[in-house]
C-alpha cells in the first residue's frame, strides 16, 4: 500500500523528487577509525549526504541522496562502490541484518558449533545467539566463569595462568576458549574477559579493557580492547565486540583482509 498508493503522494507533493539512501553495518572498528578511513572518500561528494553513527553493537554508515525527477544517483553508487572498498571486510551487512545472525548464518553453512565462555559479559554473548531461531544447530552452551575458581573448575583454565598473568589477560582469553570448546565438545571456542568497572582498574589495566579469546583445533588467538563508557555500556560493548573477533575468524583468511 505504502509502495502504490502513499509513496507516490509523497512524491507528487515534492514535486516528483525521492531520495535513494544506501547503509553500512561495520563493526570492529571505532566510530574515529570508521570516519579518518572514509572521510577523505566521502567530502568529494557535494550532492551525497553521509552520516556516520556509533552505537553499542555497531557503526552505522548512512549514504542519502535527493533526486530530481528523472535523474540518476550514479554519485551515489559510486562513493557506495568506493565506501565498500575502503572498508572491506569491516563491514558485516547492507541489509540491517544484527551481527549474531550474520556469525550465526555462517557457522550453519560451515556445519560448525560454537561454545562460550563468559566473564565480565555474564552470558549476554550467548542471550544474543540465541535470540536467532534455529541457533541451536550451531549453538552448543556457554560458561558463566565470572570468579577464578570457575575459570579454573568449569573451563580448565590452568591456576598458574591465574596467577601469572591475571583473570584479565589474552593468555587467560586463550585458555578460555579452549577449555569451554573442549568441555562442551564444540569446533569453535570464544570467550571474553574483562574489566567492566566502576573499580578495579589500574594504569596497566584500564577500566574498559577488554579481551577476547578464539580457539579451534588449529589455533588459539585472543584480541585486545580498551571500550568506552560506564559498566553497562562497557559489557554490551564488549559482548559485540566478541561477536565481531568472532566474524572475522570464521572468515577466510584471504577475505578477512585488515579492518
Amino acid at each position: 500500500m505504502f509502495q502504490t498508493e502513499v509513496l507516490p503522494r509523497l512524491q507528487a507533493l515534492g514535486g516528483g523528487r525521492r531520495v535513494v539512501r544506501k547503509t553500512f553495518s561495520i563493526a570492529g572498528m571505532t566510530e574515529s577509525e570508521v570516519d579518518a578511513r572514509v572521510a577523505p572518500i566521502y567530502k568529494t561528494y557535494d550532492r551525497v549526504q553521509t552520516t556516520i553513527l556509533a552505537g553499542t553493537s555497531h557503526i552505522s554508515l548512512h549514504l542519502s541522496r535527493w533526486l530530481d525527477p528523472g535523474e540518476e544517483p550514479s554519485d551515489l553508487i559510486e562513493l557506495a562502490s568506493r565506501i565498500q572498498e575502503a572498508l572491506g571486510s569491516a563491514i558485516f551487512t547492507t541489509e540491517n541484518e544484527p551481527i549474531e545472525a550474520v556469525v550465526g548464518q555462517m557457522l550453519r553453512q560451515a556445519g560448525s558449533s560454537l561454545a562460550v565462555a563468559e566473564s565480565c559479559t555474564s552470558g549476554m554473548v550467548g542471550a544474543y545467539l540465541t535470540r536467532i531461531p534455529g541457533s541451536s544447530s550451531y549453538f552448543s552452551g556457554g560458561v558463566l566463569c565470572y570468579s577464578n575458581k570457575a575459570k579454573t573448575d568449569l573451563c580448565r583454565v590452568p591456576e598458574e595462568t591465574l596467577e601469572r598473568h591475571g583473570a584479565v589477560s589474552g593468555e587467560t582469553a586463550e585458555a578460555l576458549a579452549r577449555g569451554v570448546r573442549q568441555v562442551l565438545g564444540s569446533a569453535i571456542g570464544l570467550s571474553v574477559t574483562g574489566i567492566a568497572g566502576p573499580d578495579g582498574g589500574s594504569a596497566e589495566k584500564p577500566l574498559g579493557l577488554v579481551f577476547v579469546g578464539l580457539s579451534d583445533d588449529n589455533r588459539d588467538l585472543h584480541i585486545r580492547r580498551i571500550l568506552p563508557g560506564d559498566r553497562d555500556a562497557v559489557r554490551e560493548r564488549a559482548a559485540f565486540f566478541a561477536l565481531a573477533c568472532l566474524r572475522r575468524f570464521l572468515m577466510p583468511e584471504s577475505a578477512a583482509g585488515k579492518p
